[in-house]
């Protein structure tokens, strides 16, 4: 009887153990940008930008015209204030900033972001997650 009760309680607690893990998935965002212009962008980075601390998400050098770059960020990047994202392009003549999206106490509302840069304009869609299960 005793080996019986030995066994559920084993299984219980992997059970409840293997449930209550979040998955790498659960854990962090991708952003997706694609370069839809005629030119290469030179750099692309996403900067969370909160205050008073601002952090760096995403860095890709050299996005060539009509190329998609993906990148995975865990949600503990974000710093612990509120703020938004920043996309900063630099191309060959100029840097241009565009600002998307919201996070708070170091969560995201979001667990996905695509971003199409166009020539004068990035089209951002996204993707909520859910906070609470």
């Amino acid at each position: 009887m005793r080996k019986n009760n030995l066994y559920r309680t084993v299984l219980a607690i992997l059970f409840l153990n293997i449930s209550g893990c979040k998955t790498e998935e659960e854990k962090s965002m991708v952003f997706e940008i694609h370069n839809e212009m005629n030119a290469e962008l030179s750099k692309v980075q996403v900067v969370a930008a909160g205050f008073p601390t601002s952090r760096l998400l995403v860095e890709k050098e050299n996005l060539s015209a009509g190329n998609t770059y993906q990148q995975s960020v865990r949600f503990k990047s974000l710093p612990d204030s509120e703020g938004s994202y920043e996309l900063k392009l630099t191309e060959a003549t100029q840097t241009r900033t565009f600002r998307f999206g919201y996070f708070t106490n170091g969560a995201a509302f979001d667990k996905r972001f695509s971003l199409r840069v166009k020539k004068d304009t990035v089209l951002v869609e996204s993707v909520r997650r859910e906070l609470w299960r």
